[in-house]
């Protein structure tokens, strides 16, 4: 298993995203090994992340900034 902390979602995406550690971390997923996070960490398991946007209890489309994820969990 490999988890992810929180933090900063795009950071993580920026240092990990298209390199060689990302392909092993493609692998590893074919392989059965879970790959799992929390906060950030989770948020970027998706094909698209929130990374700005209001505290609001009620967020709207227009307040949110979007960015690719790395895509280990599909079509959420």
């Amino acid at each position: 298993m490999l988890f992810f902390t929180g933090g900063d979602q795009l950071r993580i995406t920026s240092l990990v995203g298209g390199t060689p550690v990302y392909d092993s971390l493609r692998k590893c997923l074919t392989k059965g090994i879970y790959i799992v996070g929390t906060s950030a960490g989770a948020s970027v398991m998706s094909d698209t992340m929130i990374v700005q946007g209001n505290d609001d209890d009620s967020p709207r489309k227009c307040t949110l900034k979007m960015a690719p994820g790395l895509s280990f969990i599909r079509n959420v």
